[in-house]
């Protein structure tokens, strides 16, 4: 799965289209994932993506198409793999320039990861009247830098406080931010960092009994 995601990544960081795409992944109540990939001021615009559905029951389903120059993935708690995968398959292929998104064998496998956190939270917590749990990250339009929200609820990590700040000037300018006000967890970093950033987290919460 990260390998797939790492492709998206090396696509959005093009420096024509980076500032021009909106992209999030986020839980939804049904629940499950959703991910958007909106292309629509960018040179990508007009490019085809095939569509994707499955619809077999309540706890098996999933929908990827591209309209309106936004391809988007929708599916149950066991999909976010073949969201990405859907995405990373319609976008990789065009661009082919690698770039350093600091990722390496010391933090690899992190979505694979955050989906066993979010699955297991489902099978313990989860019912369909009440509960939602959220995980929001995101990269908006107009902007060079990416937010991570994950709502500390129903976990260990509830009611504990974190703060964390890096910043360092490689060949580009660096930084990340993260903070817990024991409710939620809120990070930003810059664009090649979004994968150390979930790693800060990932080991916050293992050190903390949770994962």
């Amino acid at each position: 799965m990260d390998k797939q995601f790492l492709k998206i990544i090396n696509f959005l960081l093009d420096q024509e289209i980076f500032n021009k795409v909106l992209f999030s992944i986020e839980t939804i109540d049904n629940p499950g994932w959703y991910i958007k990939l909106d292309l629509s001021e960018t040179k990508y615009k007009d490019n085809y993506f095939k569509t994707v559905s499955i619809d077999q029951d309540e706890d098996n389903w999933l929908e990827c198409e591209c309209k309106n120059s936004v391809i988007k993935g929708v599916g149950d708690v066991f999909k976010l793999s073949d969201i990405i995968d859907f995405i990373s398959n319609s976008v990789g292929s065009l661009c082919k320039e690698e770039r350093d998104y600091n990722f390496n064998k010391n933090n690899d496998e992190i979505f694979k990861w955050l989906d066993k956190w979010y699955f297991t939270w489902y099978q313990d917590k989860y019912n369909w009247i009440n509960d939602y749990y959220r995980i929001f990250i995101l990269k908006e339009k107009n902007t060079d830098f990416w937010r991570f929200e994950i709502d500390l609820e129903d976990t260990k990590l509830f009611g504990e406080k974190f703060n964390y700040s890096l910043k360092e000037r490689l060949s580009h300018s660096s930084f990340i931010n993260c903070y817990s006000d024991g409710y939620l967890f809120y990070g930003e970093s810059d664009k090649f960092s979004l994968i150390k950033m979930l790693t800060i987290f990932r080991k916050w919460a293992e050190e903390n009994g949770c994962g």
